[in-house]
């Protein structure tokens, strides 16, 4: 057990509707993270991604604290740059990559896997100076506990699982394409975990492909493992990942899964033998494929099932812990070097 004093500062927004309303709010979180910063002194300040305020950066890159930033990115900017379909994504991961350059020189970049890192070099085409690979991780125990919590009903058809916000990234569209080719081969159903506003979307998709008595929306729950843990195979349809956390969970969980071939869920399933089904992007058959072989492929099924266990035990928290402990106690130390 780790005893960690962490501070919650509550950002101001102001009407961001507005160009004015932007500046304001990022000229009072600079200054008003500054004040904080300076007050409490911390030992670390760690950060993630461009969605916290942008004025945490300007508030301690520029100061005497940023030997004490530690910027945490989550996704591989190479991908969200390729696929991704929003404008505004793509320019905060622009403004991600110029972040973590820029703190690397001073401070630390810490990322889930080797691809996000090499993502940010590919890109800037400049070296990160302190950067460290620190996996994410997943209390294993504590998941497989929640699986076991009771459901009141389950299907006696073989269920195939997908947890996700419901958004162009994790391309549900593909997922129930894929599902429709299977569905005349074998009776199943489809369980999709998460909300987004596409909801409303995918609901009428699977009504015009004709599997909406098969397609099961749950929307947010407060335990989703005790669904993947009785599921016949958990399913990432993604057109890319940083490092998913459930596809991380499903694995903990001895299911079988497959994943579209995201650098993230390859580094989380492994290579060359991955611990999962590997299909291409955007490929509804080769997906649709990968479903049927586990509802109905008993050995094959048991075999990845074998290997999700297997490979789950790469994520558990104490080699990350151990990480982040010695990667702070050198920061709070004054020591520039890779933590090991």
């Amino acid at each position: 057990m780790y005893k960690v004093h962490c501070d919650v500062f509550v950002s101001p927004y102001f009407n961001r509707d507005s160009v004015y309303g932007r500046i304001k709010s990022l000229v009072v979180q600079t200054i008003s993270i500054s004040r904080i910063v300076s007050r409490k002194k911390p030992d670390a300040i760690l950060f993630s991604s461009v969605s916290v305020p942008f004025g945490l950066f300007l508030a301690t890159t520029f100061m005497r604290h940023a030997r004490k930033c530690v910027f945490r990115v989550t996704v591989n900017h190479t991908e969200v740059l390729r696929y991704e379909r929003s404008f505004r994504e793509k320019i905060m991961s622009i403004l991600d990559v110029i972040i973590a350059t820029f703190v690397s020189n001073r401070g630390y970049v810490v990322a889930p896997s080797q691809s996000i890192l090499d993502s940010l070099t590919a890109i800037s085409h400049l070296p990160l100076r302190n950067a460290a690979v620190i996996h994410n991780f997943v209390d294993v125990e504590k998941v497989r506990e929640l699986a076991s919590e009771e459901l009141e009903e389950w299907p006696t058809e073989p269920v195939v699982v997908n947890m996700g916000r419901l958004e162009y990234q994790k391309n549900h569209a593909l997922l129930l394409r894929a599902f429709a080719k299977m569905r005349p081969y074998v009776e199943a159903k489809l369980y999709i975990i998460g909300a987004g506003g596409l909801r409303q979307a995918l609901e009428t998709l699977s009504r015009s492909l004709n599997v909406s008595d098969d397609v099961v929306f749950l929307g947010l729950v407060t335990n989703p493992f005790k669904y993947i843990a009785r599921s016949r195979a958990f399913v990432l349809s993604s057109d890319y990942e940083g490092v998913p956390n459930s596809l991380i969970e499903a694995i903990a969980l001895g299911v079988p899964v497959i994943a579209t071939e995201s650098a993230g869920s390859i580094e989380v399933l492994g290579s060359p033998d991955p611990a999962g089904i590997i299909t291409k992007r955007d490929d509804a058959d080769g997906l649709s494929q990968a479903m049927l072989k586990l509802v109905v492929d008993e050995p094959l099924h048991d075999r990845y099932s074998r290997l999700s266990t297997q490979r789950s035990e790469k994520f558990r928290e104490e080699e990350s812990v151990a990480s982040y402990i010695a990667l702070f106690q050198r920061m709070s130390g004054g020591l520039q070097t890779r933590p090991a």
